[in-house]
């Protein structure tokens, strides 16, 4: 593992369960907030990160007075086999969380209600649709879509369960009724007008955007949810973790990047215009990742291309986060990472005499769920992750 640089500069080497992604981390121990200030731009060292941006122009065609027409009519063409997809896409699709959403996630999916935030009662199906309107709006669909003043089982409804086609590329009617004109539908979509509406979102808030640091009031208000949004991308916006007075908290570029998910999450390879589906959702592909970091030449192998000054590798950076957060909020039994935050400095902080009602409690357990929640282990904005880990155990270590 590379050596880290950082100002906290004594490091532990651990192992744990293969429950947890990453089966090593590097532990940072002993810091102080004021040491982790951070100064300067974060670059890489010359030819390591050639930031160009490769973000796909978002389409944006659909008319406004398209509707929502269900992915049963988009499998009459979408579901055939072709060159390109052999299996269909819509096969692909139903291969990935979004197209799975609906089966495992039934039963009383669509009648739960979210307990707290600024829409408490909102239902869950805001985001496990297509097509319901965002939390807080009034009963009624957007386009035509799941359409909350009706039971969630109607046979309207039913067509809208589960994150499908028209979720990211807008209502289909105006392009099946010119059969299947490319430049009446969303091709390629804007990730910050269909990901973030559920996965940069305040938590358990659909079209909530996170627009700057979590406050004492904020953490107060999602005191239920913990940060448990489901926001597996909630670090892409650079914002959202309680940042401590005093520190100066820098961002890696990921954050940067015009059309965020979509570039790497589901982005069309220069040499294959076709996307797979099976990709979205699901870990970038590194010949992605290699537009930026290193060159295609190393995309067979990006875990050893170095994406940060210190000399880091991604996977390295990773399993560093991941020690971060099992060393602020502990592991369980299994070894794997506690997600109740049952042990670590959190514990060591109760132990202590503190109470979890405690403001200093309270910002560090918002930091835990919120870094890990994200779902990418720093990968999204690995500097931010950073720092927000090590600043709130050396907040609950501090007198």
């Amino acid at each position: 593992m590379a050596a880290n640089k950082s100002l906290c500069s004594k490091r532990l080497t651990i192992g744990y369960g293969a429950s947890v992604a990453v089966l090593a981390a590097a532990l940072v121990v002993g810091c102080k907030t004021g040491d982790l200030v951070s100064g300067g731009g974060d670059f890489a060292p010359p030819g390591t990160i050639i930031f160009n941006d490769p973000s796909p122009i978002p389409s944006d065609n659909t008319p406004p007075t398209a509707t929502m027409l269900g992915r049963e009519i988009c499998q009459s063409c979408h579901g055939r086999s072709t060159s390109a997809h052999p299996n269909g896409i819509i096969a692909e699709w139903l291969t990935t969380p979004h197209g799975n959403d609906p089966s495992t996630l039934a039963g009383n999916l669509f009648t739960r209600t979210v307990a707290d935030g600024d829409f408490p009662g909102s239902p869950c199906s805001a985001c496990h649709t297509t097509g319901s309107p965002n939390s807080g709006d009034p009963l009624g669909s957007v386009n035509g879509g799941f359409d909350t003043s009706q039971a969630y089982d109607s046979a309207h409804n039913q067509k809208f369960w589960g994150i499908q086609c028209e979720a990211c590329h807008g209502p289909g009617s105006a392009h099946v009724a010119a059969g299947g004109a490319p430049n009446l539908i969303n091709r390629v979509p804007n990730a910050k007008k269909t990901c973030w509406g559920c996965h940069a979102n305040a938590p358990n808030t659909k079209g909530a955007t996170i627009t700057g640091p979590a406050t004492d009031a904020y953490i107060a208000k999602y005191s239920t949810s913990l940060a448990r949004s489901h926001a597996a991308g909630a670090l892409a916006t650079g914002t959202g973790g309680y940042e401590y007075a005093g520190v100066v908290y820098k961002h890696a570029p990921h954050p940067q990047i015009a059309n965020t998910c979509q570039t790497c999450h589901a982005y069309r390879m220069r040499n294959r215009p076709s996307m797979d589906h099976t990709t979205v959702a699901v870990a970038p592909q590194k010949e992605t990742c290699a537009f930026c970091h290193g060159g295609a030449a190393n995309a067979s192998d990006l875990g050893h291309v170095v994406v940060n000054p210190q000399g880091e590798t991604l996977e390295e950076i990773m399993a560093e986060i991941t020690g971060l957060i099992i060393q602020l909020g502990g592991v369980t039994g299994t070894g794997a990472i506690d997600r109740n935050a049952a042990g670590g400095a959190l514990k060591a902080y109760l132990d202590a005499g503190g109470s979890k009602s405690d403001d200093k409690y309270k910002r560090a357990r918002w930091n835990h769920s919120y870094v890990l929640n994200d779902a990418s282990f720093g990968a999204h904005d690995y500097d931010y992750a950073k720092q927000l880990l090590e600043t709130s155990i050396a907040n609950l270590q501090a007198p």
